[in-house]
């Protein structure tokens, strides 16, 4: 992103329901217009140095296109307000605030930042270059595609925030933009020293190895280590110990009673998880557990505890998290359709039937489902399991679609999906070029998947996922295992092959 310091002249709009109308800037001067807050505004062009933004306030504008050179907008609030291509450059925002404001293809040269307090803004391809960052504070934000370039920092700089993309460029940070953030990754700092402390305490640079035993360590919280282990090894794809504990629900039990925190923390920590899954660098795993931990904390909620604030955050939450795992569910639905009473993976492992069954036998033995086929195809191998009917298979098949991306399982399902509809046509077809009238083919399905708003027990969004098979109301997924255990199973379960060849499609 580069700077253009193009000068336009300055207009100015007023937004109202019945649309918008420009203000005449020549029956008054930017000094008398810009005496009280701005609210509801457009803008665009030039913003003029001459008036005293102590006394000004943005609210719920817009600026676009606007450029600014020497402005002093110290104790000026951005409040509701949005941002899109704009360029400051020498300007002061010393003791003011950004809240609840996106900025966009924004960039900020040579700006100081001095005691500036941001909350709840969206920072989205947003360059500071040269900036004083001095006691800058930004709080539940998020950083997409930003970068930092060659700025003076004393502090952490944000906290609670997710930081997507973002590149330090000749830019010291502290462990705690680490620590404190999710996110950030270490291929995104270039000659950027990681400090120990903040700039006014006795500090020194900590190295990778330095890093590495942090993450080890029992020193911090689970979710800061995690946050730590990310920064190293950039994907939780393969799960880890601390993933594990900050899926605990015991944990998140612990801090849901103080409402401002948790519901800060649980949103960042669950718009990572969703992030990385939707980058295909966390399996459909992790979403599962964390839909739990939200679900079982909904319910938790008596009306008598007044954490209605608590109970939103974690609707909300909860709402988008099940909107995920329905993918899940319906390719578990999609399988239960296609397989009959077996079906064939594609499988890493030694030429023995009893590897595998021990690997897999959490999800196998109870089912009463067996091998019945274990083959060499060159390398990997091919494994049939076969169970007494489709209902047996549906723990093992749900255990691999919770061990794969948002990737596989779209295209897993899109392979189901096209040969579910093959098989059809070619049934249709038969069924038309026979002899007299045939009886309907029954459209019988193992599973029946329901998702929606429910009012009892409690008022919620529902995913439900039920047997039609006689005798069994809810399948039994088994899935609380252990995220570590995610590793082992991708590199034993490679695919789910839909035709009984094994050959990949």
């Amino acid at each position: 992103m580069e700077l253009v310091p193009e000068r336009t002249e300055l207009r100015l709009f007023l937004q109202t329901d019945d649309g918008e109308q420009e203000v005449n800037l020549s029956e008054v001067t930017p000094q008398e217009f810009f005496r009280n807050d701005l609210v509801n505004y457009r803008l665009t062009g030039t913003i003029p140095r001459g008036p005293d933004f102590r006394i000004v306030n943005f609210v719920g504008c817009i600026l676009h296109d606007v450029c600014a050179d020497g402005v002093a907008f110290s104790e000026c609030d951005f409040k509701d307000s949005l941002l899109n291509r704009a360029t400051f450059s020498g300007c002061k925002f010393d003791g003011g605030t950004f809240a609840t404001t996106f900025f966009s293809e924004t960039e900020f040269r040579e700006c100081t930042f001095y005691n500036l307090a941001a909350h709840s803004c969206d920072f989205h391809r947003v360059q500071f270059t040269n900036c004083d960052l001095t006691n800058l504070l930004v709080k539940s934000s998020r950083f997409s595609e930003c970068v930092f370039d060659n700025c003076i920092t004393s502090n952490k700089i944000c906290e609670m925030s997710t930081l997507f993309d973002v590149t330090f460029l000749r830019t010291a940070i502290q462990i705690e933009t680490i620590l404190n953030n999710f996110g950030l990754t270490s291929d995104r700092l270039h000659d950027s020293p990681i400090r120990s402390g903040r700039v006014r305490e006795a500090h020194g640079s900590l190295s990778i190895d330095h890093l590495t035993s942090l993450v080890e360590s029992e020193k911090g919280s689970a979710l800061e280590r995690l946050s730590l282990e990310y920064f190293l090894t950039h994907t939780l794809l393969n799960g880890s110990p601390r993933l594990d504990q900050s899926l605990d629900i015991a944990r998140w039990s612990r801090i849901y009673r103080n409402p401002g925190s948790f519901i800060e923390l649980l949103d960042k920590f669950a718009e990572f998880l969703v992030y990385l899954y939707d980058e295909d660098r966390l399996a459909m795993h992790g979403i599962i557990l964390l839909h739990h931990v939200t679900g079982t904390l909904a319910d938790a909620i008596s009306p008598e505890e007044n954490l209605h604030r608590v109970a939103i955050s974690l609707g909300g939450t909860h709402l988008i998290l099940s909107r995920i795992v329905e993918g899940l569910l319906e390719g578990l639905d999609l399988a239960s359709q296609f397989f009959k009473n077996s079906v064939v993976f594609l499988v890493d492992g030694p030429e023995d039937p009893t590897f595998f069954q021990d690997m897999l036998e959490p999800w196998m033995q109870n089912e009463g489902v067996a091998i019945s086929r274990l083959r060499p195809r060159n390398s990997p191998l091919s494994l049939e399991l076969t169970g007494v009917d489709a209902t047996a298979l549906l723990p093992i098949i749900a255990v691999f679609l919770a061990t794969r991306t948002k990737l596989e399982i779209t295209r897993l399902r899109t392979r189901l999906e096209r040969r579910n509809k093959g098989d059809k046509k070619k049934s249709d077809s038969k069924a038309s070029r026979s002899r007299g009238t045939l009886p309907p083919q029954s459209s019988h399905r193992l599973l029946e998947l329901r998702s929606g708003f429910v009012k009892k027990p409690s008022l919620g969004y529902e995913l439900q996922l039920r047997s039609l098979m006689p005798g069994s109301l809810l399948i039994d997924l088994r899935l609380n295992f252990s995220t570590s255990v995610l590793q082992r199973l991708r590199k034993i379960l490679l695919d789910l092959l839909d035709d009984s060849s094994g050959k990949v499609r």
